[in-house]
C-alpha cells in the first residue's frame, strides 16, 4: 500500500519515471520503514538522500533531477511528520477523516509548499483510489458516509471531451450550459472549439448530479481515452444516447 501511496503521488512531479519510482521503493523499503518506526530528522534526511541517489542511479540527468529532489524529499518528510507529529501510520490515519475537503488539504503534505495544477490532480487520484468501494477502500471513514459523492472531478480532457459530445452536459441548467449549447449549435457547419477550463464547472457539476461522481469520472476518461478522441462512435459503449457533437473539439 505505500508503494501504490508513492506511485500515485509521484504524478504530481513532472518527468518521473513512476515504474522507476517503484522500484527506488521496493528496494528501499527496509529504510522506509526504520523512518516508520523511527521518525527522527536525521533519519528522514538519510533516507531521503539514499532514495535519491538510488534514483539516480538509474541514470538520471537534467532537469529530471530536481523533480525527483522535491518529490522524494517532500514524500519521505511527510512519511516523517505522519508518524512522528500525529504518531499514526498511513492506513490508521487514513480511515479517520470524516470530511473529503480536509482530507484532501491533509494531503498536501506530502508536496512542497507551493500547490500546482498536476498535484491537485494527483491528490484527488488518490482520493478516488482510497475512497471507493471499487477500488482500494482504505478510507473507511469516507466510504461509510457517502462522502465519495462529493468528490470534486478532476475534468480531464477526456471526460470533459464526452461530458460535451456526448450532450450529458445539458443535464446542468445555467447560463454557461446555455451558452455553451449555442456556440455548438452555431459552429456546426464551421467546427467549435472549447476548451477544458471554460467548462469545466459544468463537467464537475454533472459529475455530481450523476451521484457518483468517481465512477462518473472513471467511465468518462475510459470513453474518452479509447472511443471518443478516436471518433469511434460505432463501437463506443454509450453510442445510442450519444448526441455526437463530434464537430466540437476540447482544448
Amino acid at each position: 500500500r505505500y508503494l501504490l501511496f508513492i506511485t500515485v503521488l509521484f504524478t504530481g512531479f513532472k518527468n518521473l519515471r513512476n515504474e522507476l519510482i517503484y522500484r527506488v521503493a521496493a528496494r528501499n523499503y527496509e529504510r522506509i520503514n526504520q523512518l516508520l518506526n523511527n521518525p527522527k530528522y536525521s533519519m528522514a534526511d538519510g533516507i531521503s538522500m539514499a532514495l535519491l541517489n538510488d534514483y539516480l542511479s538509474e541514470g538520471v540527468r537534467g532537469e529530471d533531477i530536481k523533480e525527483a529532489n522535491n518529490a522524494i524529499h517532500s514524500f519521505v518528510y511527510g512519511l516523517r511528520r505522519l508518524t512522528g507529529a500525529y504518531g499514526t501510520t498511513l492506513l490508521r490515519w487514513i480511515p479517520k477523516f470524516r470530511d473529503l475537503d480536509s482530507f484532501e488539504k491533509s494531503l498536501t503534505m506530502f508536496y512542497p509548499i507551493r500547490a500546482n495544477e498536476r498535484r491537485r490532480r494527483a491528490i484527488r487520484t488518490f482520493i478516488r483510489w482510497v475512497s471507493h468501494e471499487t477500488n482500494l477502500p482504505v478510507a473507511l471513514g469516507l466510504l461509510f458516509r457517502g462522502a465519495y459523492r462529493r468528490y470534486t472531478m478532476i475534468a480531464d480532457i477526456y471526460s470533459t471531451m464526452v461530458t460535451i459530445r456526448s450532450g450529458a452536459f445539458l443535464i446542468s441548467t445555467n447560463d454557461n450550459t446555455l451558452r455553451v449549447i449555442n456556440k455548438i449549435v452555431a459552429g456546426r457547419d464551421s467546427g467549435v472549439t472549447i476548451k477544458v477550463y471554460e467548462v469545466k464547472g459544468i463537467v464537475r457539476t454533472v459529475g455530481r448530479l450523476s451521484n457518483d461522481p468517481i465512477i462518473y469520472e472513471r467511465g468518462a476518461f475510459r470513453i474518452g481515452h479509447d472511443y471518443c478522441s478516436k471518433l469511434k462512435c460505432s463501437e463506443c459503449p454509450i453510442n445510442r444516447v450519444c448526441m455526437k457533437f463530434t464537430w466540437v473539439n476540447i482544448k
